[in-house]
């Protein structure tokens, strides 16, 4: 006789993001037949920055293998209380080139790779490198990115190059310290553009409401380093287990 059982886990995420650009609600649910492999995610949003355009969103995790993970994403834009339309199709592949030592720091480095295709009038693609670097030591966790897209674009080609930092130190779960800073250059065809570079310190943490439901927040304020200027940066979340 054969017998098999499989456990159904629905994680539901509810955030709202306040900043400078606008109120963006975003609705998450996530089913799983595995609680630490989450094989598809829907996704809604509504960006209230952008005059009424609203986000379906699924994506497909195929899990892990010895070549890396892979996971297939795609979009549909509804714009001005119109119909959706399909927007993206995004490919994403992972590579973890496990532990290893700096000195007397343990880093830990994997290699993402994505081709994404965008269904507009030109049908164009785009494609990215992003090497990442995980470090924790005691209650201090460091990440550090970079990543390189080639973005594809009506009436130019543009190359993007990004760099990202963060460090947190979680004093307890409730509370954590943290700074993030990050950075890009964009080359338009001959033309070098360098936005300004941004420094945000945070604090953050998590709290269990109740069995099942998890309170996540973020306080912090986002530094323009070039123009000196500030602006608030606040997240919550609540996730609902069951």
């Amino acid at each position: 006789m054969l017998s098999c059982k499989v456990s159904l886990l629905a994680l539901a995420t509810l955030g709202v993001a306040t900043s400078a650009s606008g109120t963006e609600y975003v609705r998450e649910q996530t089913l799983t037949v595995r609680p630490d492999d989450p094989q598809l995610k829907l996704r809604a949003q509504s960006d209230a920055a952008t005059r009424g355009t609203d986000t379906l969103g699924m994506s497909v995790d195929f899990g892990k293998s010895a070549a890396g993970s892979t996971s297939l994403a795609t979009e549909a834009l509804s714009t001005g209380g119109g119909g959706p339309r399909l927007d993206s199709l995004r490919l994403d592949h992972d590579v973890d080139f496990g532990k290893f030592r700096l000195g007397p720091v343990p880093l830990r480095l994997d290699m993402g790779m994505r081709l994404d295709r965008q269904f507009d009038d030109d049908a164009r693609w785009g494609m990215g490198l992003r090497p990442r670097v995980h470090s924790r030591i005691g209650r201090l966790t460091m990440d550090a990115d970079i990543s390189v897209e080639r973005e594809p674009m009506a009436d130019l080609r543009k190359t993007e190059m990004n760099y990202a930092w963060r460090a947190d130190y979680e004093y307890r779960p409730a509370l954590s310290f943290g700074i993030a800073a990050s950075g890009s250059r964009r080359v338009d065809e001959s033309l070098l553009n360098t936005p300004e570079p941004t420094l945000t310190p945070r604090v953050s943490g998590r709290y269990l409401l109740d069995d099942g439901v998890l309170l996540r927040y973020g306080v912090g304020m986002a530094v323009d380093t070039a123009r000196n200027s500030t602006s608030p940066d606040l997240k919550v979340g609540l996730e609902l287990k069951f």
